[in-house]
């Protein structure tokens, strides 16, 4: 993102940006202090899980019901984001590839069905660790070649190669 924001010319844009990014670094920041708490509460109560550390502190009400259907809401809610995201990426891969007979809520329910919904039943993660440092090793692969191109003038303005 640094190298987008250095070739926008619009100083509104990169001040949206940069608020954008101090709000998504601030609910991680909560996020992780919420997971936090509830392992340290996990440990304290002796619970297992969400709903006895509500029932152990709070007691056994119908409250403990609509607080874990909340709770279960959030990773819900943050599946349906993935898998749009994902489909809508994999209906323009479809598109390019020449697969035009594809709907973007064919493409959808694919995605869904073949890839997130195996992830979702899995109960033992471990044999996905050596996937995982591919993806590190991709992601640090990325970097390395977006640095390499910042550098050798590849996006300067107003003459690079990359910039038309």
């Amino acid at each position: 993102m640094p190298i987008i924001l250095g070739m926008c010319r619009d100083q509104n844009i990169v001040n949206s940006h940069r608020q954008y990014q101090s709000r998504i670094f601030n609910f991680f920041c909560l996020l992780r202090s919420t997971c936090s708490l509830i392992g340290r509460l996990c440990g304290m109560t002796g619970s297992s899980s969400y709903r006895e550390i509500w029932d152990k502190s709070v007691g056994d009400s119908v409250w403990s019901d609509v607080v874990v259907a909340f709770c279960m809401s959030k990773p819900l809610l943050s599946l349906l984001c993935l898998s749009i995201i994902l489909a809508d990426s994999f209906h323009s891969l479809f598109l390019t590839a020449g697969f035009d007979g594809w709907t973007r809520i064919q493409v959808l329910l694919l995605v869904t069905g073949t890839s997130l919904l195996p992830l979702c039943l899995i109960k033992k993660m471990n044999f996905l660790a050596p996937f995982s440092f591919v993806g590190i090793v991709a992601i640090v692969f990325t970097a390395i070649v977006m640095a390499v191109r910042y550098l050798d003038g590849s996006y300067a303005l107003p003459s690079g190669r990359y910039v038309q």
